[in-house]
């Protein structure tokens, strides 16, 4: 009998001018000096997809499929963009049609997208309408058992669409400033003291941008539940466990990469009075839970920290912005979901930044190249990936191997129910 299969659709975008988004594996991003775009390799997911396809499928197998938004231009032909972003599908809308390996697809035809928007603007070629429009394409795609992801950063990065996407668009904040916010909380400044920076000191005590790129995580808090969650693995603790996004075979997943500015995750207020519209149907954002008689609320299901009074300097200010205002003590809420399936609808997982997935916090930072006196064995070249004193290769770190379980899991729990039937 033949293996399921499980489609997965993998989105995301450049900010036209300032960073490009793709899916270029670590080892073969190009080096700074071997590409005219000095910013183009840096928010690659290449190591992320690269975990997906090598983990063992119990049951299944997984097929992803690399989507980009930009769309090609004559000076950028489609195929040239696709081989820069090491991408199947280039100019992808959630609306319209599109073809891979030369078969017709369709949203409808994956069980879940995982969603990196970068840019907090619209693209050239993107409208408000067309925006909503896509939006919708989605809502109708959830409503009818799809999973979906999304992460953006701070501020308003990844804002473009998501400010438009149910549920998505509420459970993380997407708004900075201005008045297209219509009342929503502001996310956190990128150089403020009220900044998100989940940087961890090095082993000399210092804060510096880079320590994203080295083989120090941030520790995290996972919220602990009791009744009403699976307990998987080695992670139930006197009967209370952490969510299943958050459970491995060797424990509770306590780890996450580091940044200096992440976005926030949250429950909304107003729960009830939450609606969207596909077409002329309005329809609750959160519907009522029939057990309860109330609307069915999503969860921050792991928590963040801040460690206060540190300013943010960095090594290479020509690719990263240094701050010195100091850091303020704080606990954020890093991860979110909000399980549809239990209303017969699609599952949502939003987090509270791509740096947690992408390979300049994975696998390490190569602008530091451009650094004179940074040592080539530095460890922020090379991630969590370690020296390994018996092949004399480098290897994956403990806490990394953690953090690959929460990658995983993210595919298992978006798995629509007639998926897992």
């Amino acid at each position: 009998m033949a293996r399921k299969v499980v489609r997965v659709l993998v989105v995301t975008n450049d900010w036209e001018g300032a960073i490009n988004g793709g899916f270029i594996r670590w080892n073969e991003q190009p080096s700074p000096d071997n590409t005219n775009d000095i910013l183009g390799a840096r928010f690659q997911l290449g190591e992320f997809i690269k975990v997906l396809q090598e983990t063992e499928w119990d049951g299944f197998d997984l097929e992803i499929t690399r989507a980009h938004r930009t769309t090609p231009h004559p000076a950028s032909g489609e195929e040239r963009l696709k081989q820069s972003r090491n991408a199947d599908v280039v100019g992808f809308r959630f609306d319209k049609g599109f073809t891979v390996s030369g078969e017709s697809r369709q949203l409808s035809d994956y069980d879940m997208v995982l969603f990196f928007a970068i840019s907090p603007d619209m693209s050239e070629d993107e409208t408000h309408e067309g925006l909503q429009k896509e939006s919708e394409a989605v809502a109708y795609y959830m409503e009818n058992g799809g999973g979906f992801f999304a992460t953006g950063d701070h501020e308003n990065y990844g804002s473009a669409l998501c400010q438009f996407i149910p549920r998505v668009r509420s459970m993380r904040r997407w708004y900075y400033d201005g008045p297209e916010s219509n009342g929503e909380p502001v996310a956190p400044s990128a150089l403020g003291p009220d900044r998100n920076d989940t940087l961890q000191p090095d082993r000399d005590g210092k804060f510096i941008f880079e320590n994203q790129s080295d083989d120090i995580p941030q520790p995290i808090e996972p919220v602990w539940f009791g009744e009403g969650h699976a307990c998987k693995g080695g992670c139930c603790v006197a009967g209370r466990f952490p969510h299943p996004l958050l459970c491995s075979p060797d424990g509770p997943i306590i780890w996450l990469p580091d940044h200096m500015h992440e976005g926030i995750c949250e429950v909304p207020d107003n729960l009830a009075g939450r609606t969207f519209t596909i077409g002329d149907r309005s329809f609750p954002e959160y519907p009522l839970s029939p057990s309860t008689g109330e609307p069915l609320a999503p969860e921050v299901i792991a928590m963040g920290n801040v460690l206060g009074g540190h300013p943010s300097p960095t090594f290479n200010s020509e690719i990263h912005t240094p701050t010195d205002k100091l850091t303020e003590s704080r606990t954020f809420g890093l991860i979110g979901a909000w399980d549809g399936h239990r209303l017969g609808k699609g599952r949502v997982v939003v987090d509270s930044t791509f740096h947690h997935f992408v390979n300049i916090n994975l696998t390490g930072d190569c602008y530091l190249s451009q650094v004179p006196g940074v040592s080539p064995d530095d460890q922020r070249f090379f991630g969590f990936y370690v020296p390994d004193p018996l092949s004399g290769s480098r290897i994956p770190t403990g806490e990394y191997q953690l953090i690959q379980w929460y990658y995983r899991n993210i595919i298992r729990w978006l798995m629509p129910a007639k998926t897992k039937e």
